[in-house]
C-alpha cells in the first residue's frame, strides 16, 4: 500500500486486475471509505465492485457502516465514479 497523504490519509493498492481506494480519518469520529475497482478486460475498464463506509465513536467505540456492491451501486466506471453521490453513514 502507498500512503499518499497526512491527516486525514489516503491508501492505494493495487495488483494486476484491481486496485482499493482507503481514505480515513480521526476526529471526534474515525471514518473510512474503502473504494474497491476491478478491471473488465472486455470493456477495458475499471469499474466500482465494492464500496464501504465506516464511521465509528472514538469515546463509545459505537461504530456502524455501510458496504455496496455492484449489485447496489450498478455498473458504474471509475471515470464516472462520484463518491458524493452514495449513501452517507452517521452514528446518529
Amino acid at each position: 500500500m502507498l500512503r499518499v497523504g497526512g491527516p486525514p490519509i489516503c491508501l492505494f493498492a493495487h495488483c494486476k486486475w484491481n486496485f482499493t481506494i482507503v481514505i480515513g480519518g480521526d476526529s471526534p469520529e474515525r471514518w473510512s471509505h474503502k473504494y474497491n475497482f476491478i478491471y473488465v478486460s472486455a470493456k477495458r475498464d475499471c469499474f466500482v465492485s465494492r464500496v464501504v463506509h465506516r464511521v465509528a465513536d472514538s469515546s463509545t467505540d459505537e461504530e456502524t457502516h455501510i458496504e455496496l456492491t455492484a449489485r447496489e451501486s450498478g455498473t458504474v466506471a471509475f471515470a464516472d465514479f462520484d463518491p458524493s453521490q452514495l449513501p452517507e453513514v452517521t452514528l446518529h
